[in-house]
């Protein structure tokens, strides 16, 4: 995937493996945390990766991609090839690079995605008319020959404009953005976590402010509003609501920054970091 895999694959897996393991209590929020994704979102693609056959230190062994579930699509094994790094002199795929690719495929621009699509293809090369007949051979794997080579003449002839007996990257995507934008739009579309079980844990982060505050009413909070953004202005204006209860002033606080993040985008993990590093550890774990 080239430019694309760029964006979540590197040592930043290797750094974050080092510090945390599946076996410690803070494997998910570590992860979370570093990634900047939801704790349900990092929950959710942990028993994925734990599908596909990682090893009790949390990596995927190159070794996994040639045996089932992996080996069942080679598309598929193809993909997460591109997620490989290098981690003790072992090529391996972290939980953490996997964790990457998998936001970038939410919430990368339309373009980007339809251009990785063809980079994954055929490793950004020009596809070939036996290319292409193998691809649909694979995606439908019912269809006659028959079938499938009429398929197959159709599609160069909609795409191959030059008739050259090749599809370019420029092809594809013009040929992509051609289909009805709502079906375009449907065909992309990837949520990690499905929109109710996000809603789900949103209304449960909510019940943890009251218990948070609760716990951290006689310390620092003061510092805790700091590391959220807010002004010395609006901690004022809060605690002047509140007069004489830090406790209720802490979940004032707590509620304007999910409700300036907005309730979709308001991460845990965000609070969770921000808390750690104010020394409120105890507190943090009511998020994990």
């Amino acid at each position: 995937m080239g430019a694309y895999t760029s964006s979540f694959t590197g040592t930043g897996g290797e750094t974050l493996s080092s510090m945390t393991h599946p076996s410690r209590a803070d494997w998910i929020t570590a992860h979370a945390v570093a990634t900047d994704l939801a704790i349900v979102e990092v929950d959710r693609l942990w028993l994925r990766f734990q599908q596909l056959g990682c090893n009790e230190d949390g990596v995927l062994e190159l070794e996994v991609l040639e045996r089932p579930p992996a080996s069942n699509s080679v598309f598929a094994k193809h993909i997460l090839s591109s997620f490989v790094t290098t981690r003790e002199n072992q090529e391996v795929i972290t939980f953490e690079a996997f964790l990457g690719a998998m936001k970038w495929a939410e919430m990368a621009p339309e373009m980007d995605k339809i251009k990785a699509i063809f980079n994954m293809i055929n490793n950004g090369q020009p596809v070939t008319k036996e290319l292409l007949y193998m691809i649909l051979k694979r995606t439908y794997p019912d269809e006659s020959k028959d079938s499938l080579s009429k398929l197959t003449d159709l599609m160069m002839n909609e795409m191959d404009d030059k008739h050259h007996g090749l599809i370019t990257q420029f092809q594809f995507v013009k040929w992509v953005k051609k289909l009805p934008e709502e079906e375009l739009r449907h065909l992309l579309e990837f949520r990690i976590v499905p929109l109710e079980i996000t809603q789900e844990a949103h209304r449960l982060f909510s019940h943890r402010e009251a218990t948070i505050a609760e716990k951290i009413q006689n310390m620092d909070w003061h510092l805790l509003s700091n590391k959220l953004h807010f002004t010395g202005q609006e901690l004022e204006l809060i605690q002047r609501k509140q007069p004489y209860n830090p406790r209720l002033q802490i979940y004032d606080m707590l509620k304007s920054w999910k409700q300036r993040e907005g309730k979709n985008y308001a991460n845990p993990a965000v609070l969770y970091r921000a808390m750690q590093e104010c020394d409120m550890n105890e507190a943090a774990q009511l998020l994990t």
